[in-house]
């Protein structure tokens, strides 16, 4: 346990932040209390933040990146997961930006040669997409049965994925291709995983 001499409440350690400067390695004050006296300080001076933070970055860009990568090599599917809960909580939003981010001409002339060099260095999509549905006829018709029931209310798409809870736009797995309308509906991350458990 910790004394908070701001709010003057013992807490776990965990409540703590960190500070070299200190003897025990903790700040004095609990987590909670920055957080207020920070939102505070944003209300009370918004210029600030936006005048120092992007100076801040600049300055220590190169140590910054390295702290980013080794916190992500050690907790990978930590922020895998944080990552993804805050897509699909901002999904729209980040639409709407994409969106107009994308009309830009520097973009769209960026987009078009790169789609040119990736159709160059692979062949088209199409060709790919119609040589897998001629190797797969099965599972091509199956997957547009299911398309057209969902069109169709025969089927509902969940929104939650029936694996990890997360609400996204779930995709449909089958088990079995014999029958082609018991579906799970599951995100994208989970529907990879139940395949690769396949091979």
């Amino acid at each position: 346990m910790k004394y908070c001499t701001n709010c003057c409440i013992s807490k776990d350690k965990e409540e703590f932040g960190r500070d070299k400067q200190k003897c025990d390695g903790l700040n004095q004050y609990c987590k909670a209390c920055i957080r207020e006296r920070s939102r505070s300080q944003r209300e009370s001076n918004p210029d600030y933040g936006r005048e120092y933070f992007p100076e801040y970055r600049n300055k220590n860009r190169e140590r910054l990146r390295e702290e980013g990568r080794k916190r992500l090599s050690e907790n990978r599917e930590k922020y895998a997961e944080i990552g993804k809960k805050s897509y699909y909580k901002h999904q729209k939003e980040i639409a709407q930006r994409r969106a107009i981010k994308r009309r830009t001409p520097e973009l769209v002339k960026k987009n078009r040669e790169r789609a040119a060099e990736w159709r160059r260095r692979t062949g088209s999509a199409i060709k790919y997409v119609t040589r897998w549905r001629k190797d797969n006829p099965q599972k091509a018709a199956i997957h547009s049965m299911v398309m057209w029931a969902v069109r169709t209310g025969v089927l509902t798409r969940k929104e939650n994925c029936e694996e990890c809870e997360l609400k996204c736009k779930t995709q449909g797995h089958h088990e079995d291709y014999s029958r082609p309308l018991e579906v799970i509906w599951l995100c994208p991350l989970c529907h990879g995983k139940r395949h690769r458990t396949y091979r």
